[in-house]
């Protein structure tokens, strides 16, 4: 790893757009009413990819505001894109980030343990932050308890657990991993039929999973072994955009999530377990 003084998270910034084209190819989507058009093998990570767009676009404009000014009918969406962005985590974890960069780790910690995170991207981004700032960012060697919480993070793709992968890998010395979850690439499962409207990421998953769904009323989660048995029970509440599940103490291997009301499952899925 580069050595603390000369490493900065702001590396991972990409260089904003030169002219009104090459920002409507990257940030167009994130203004329009049409589907954002990706790569097929990514399909079913458009939340993901959406909020990676959002992010990039956010970090550009703090590094050159002139995006905003092309000289279009678009300029106002886009200022007011940037305005919108400017009341999320997005922007909460940008300044955090400016701020590790300025080695005010107390500020940056602070700024950080204050912020709730709503979706994996950005619970990576906390984990991985606070593991920086407490070794690599002092000169101290990554104990075993920071390996065990960046593991799981580098395991993961990137468009599934975001920028914060890299960090991951980076601070274990090991290559980022490229390829999409087999049980996810360029056939995931379509879910939009399915009464409770869930998703689960990241999938394989680590300490925790999240899960996304849209039903009004009580549900049931139950992670079951290759054997049948019920290793993991957990009540839902009614519609959630994000809820957690800790998976920290279950063993690596292959299991069977399924979600029910009133006894009836209405939902069910492979899930693996990486460590």
């Amino acid at each position: 790893l580069p050595h603390p003084t000369s490493y900065t998270i702001a590396h991972c910034t990409i260089p904003s757009p030169a002219d009104e084209e090459v920002r409507e190819d990257d940030f167009g989507s994130l203004i329009d009413d049409a589907p954002q058009q990706i790569n097929p093998d990514y399909s079913g990570y458009e939340e993901q990819i959406q909020y990676a767009s959002k992010e990039k676009f956010y970090a550009t404009v703090k590094q050159d505001s002139t995006i905003l000014d092309a000289g279009t009918t678009d300029d106002v969406e886009y200022a007011n894109l940037y305005v919108a962005l400017e009341q999320t985590n997005i922007a909460k974890l940008q300044e955090v980030k400016s701020i590790v960069d300025s080695k005010d780790y107390s500020l940056a910690l602070q700024k950080l343990l204050a912020l709730a995170d709503s979706n994996v991207m950005e619970h990576n981004k906390k984990i991985a932050l606070k593991v920086f700032m407490e070794s690599i960012a002092i000169d101290t060697v990554l104990d075993s308890g920071q390996v065990a919480l960046l593991e799981p993070i580098s395991h993961m793709h990137p468009i599934i657990g975001g920028e914060a992968v890299f960090w991951a890998c980076a601070m274990l010395d090991k290559d980022v991993n490229n390829d999409l979850p087999p049980l996810r690439k360029g056939g995931i499962p379509d879910f939009t039929t399915n009464e409770f409207n869930v998703r689960i990421f990241p999938n394989p998953a680590g300490d925790i999973l999240y899960i996304n769904y849209q039903k009004d009323a009580t549900l049931v989660l139950n992670i079951t072994d290759i054997t049948g048995k019920i290793v993991l029970t957990k009540n839902l509440g009614r519609n959630a955009d994000y809820e957690s599940v800790n998976t920290a103490s279950m063993p690596a291997g292959s299991y069977t999530i399924s979600v029910l009301e009133n006894g009836k499952t209405g939902f069910t899925d492979k899930l693996i377990i990486i460590r």
